[in-house]
């Protein structure tokens, strides 16, 4: 196929692709007779990025299988997508291959890698790559915040955000949503409320839902109840259920049944059928020693035909 139609073709794919119409870009894909790799790359991308990553690992496979060169942006997606779906040994495998092409040290790729360690408890593994990045882009700094974060080690996080800020890298929401968690964690009252005074003041970044149920949460744990609320009501936009789960969550510790009636009625204005604002409003009554308004509850439920969440595990079966 000339160069030009195959452009044209990979244009197509990531036209569908940035308007959400996978199937169509997969349609497209499969019926090119010749693909480059912009291809392969587009159509892998797509799937990745639109929360279908085994799919975009299969074409990763496919590649392999059909002799086609790998790139850095196919490496980065394919590990992204080990990553997403936790898959430890195929990701260790990609970075392997990765290697052996010499491309492992490619700043995207290697943000990648910390990211697969990351979420599979690989910490040290995961600093030691952070680490070696000479050129540290904010991706890199922000795949660490997230490790740190996601493994409850909240001093490391103050640590590589006060690192990151001490050599001129710019934060952004993303970078403020793991600093915020990992104070929330530490019960750092004063340091949160001086991180989320700066996000805006400093940097001029709009705090988002995320970033307020950080707060809710770090204020709630401390029993600041009321003053979580009041962060609550004088947000410029509606609270989300994250938000409003945050401080029913926190109304739990501290026993606060009045607080959490209002918390559980804004979150089950989300999703009226889903269970668990319910359930854990019984629990706050019945800890609280309100045994009738628990009776209440349960009938409501009842009512309503609202039923209790069913468990689930995951299993990997080997054929």
């Amino acid at each position: 196929m000339p160069l030009r139609n195959t452009i044209s073709w990979t244009a197509m794919i990531s036209a569908f692709s940035r308007s959400g119409d996978i199937n169509k870009a997969r349609e497209y894909f499969d019926t090119m007779p010749e693909r480059n790799i912009v291809t392969w790359n587009s159509m892998s991308s797509t799937y990745v990025q639109n929360g279908f990553s085994e799919e975009g690992l299969k074409l990763y496979v496919s590649m392999r299988s059909n002799g086609v060169q790998p790139d850095w942006i196919t490496f980065t997606t394919s590990i992204r997508a080990c990553a997403d779906l936790a898959l430890i040994k195929l990701g260790m495998q990609v970075v392997t291959h990765a290697t052996k092409f010499g491309l492992s040290s490619n700043v995207s790729v290697a943000n990648s890698i910390v990211t697969i360690y990351s979420k599979c408890g690989l910490i040290k593994e995961a600093k030691s790559v952070f680490d070696s990045i000479d050129a540290k882009d904010l991706i890199s700094w922000n795949s660490m915040l997230a490790a740190f974060a996601q493994n409850g080690l909240g001093i490391k996080v103050i640590e590589t955000f006060e690192d990151m800020s001490r050599r001129k890298s710019k934060p952004d929401h993303i970078s403020y949503v793991s600093v915020l968690s990992g104070c929330s964690h530490m019960g750092l009252v004063d340091k949160e409320r001086h991180y989320f005074d700066s996000m805006t003041r400093v940097f001029g970044i709009s705090p988002t839902n995320e970033h307020f149920a950080c707060m809710v949460d770090l204020l709630g744990r401390a029993g600041l109840l009321e003053e979580a609320k009041s962060l609550i009501e004088g947000m410029s936009f509606k609270p989300n259920a994250i938000v409003w789960s945050a401080l029913l969550g926190a109304c739990r510790i501290h026993h606060d049944s009045r607080l959490a009636e209002t918390s559980a009625k804004k979150l089950m204005e989300f999703d009226v059928e889903d269970s668990g604002g319910y359930v854990l409003l019984a629990n706050i009554y019945s800890e609280s020693g309100e045994l009738e308004n628990v009776a209440d509850m349960r009938k409501f439920k009842k009512t309503k035909g609202i039923r209790k969440s069913p468990g689930c595990s995951w299993i990997k079966v080997d054929n």
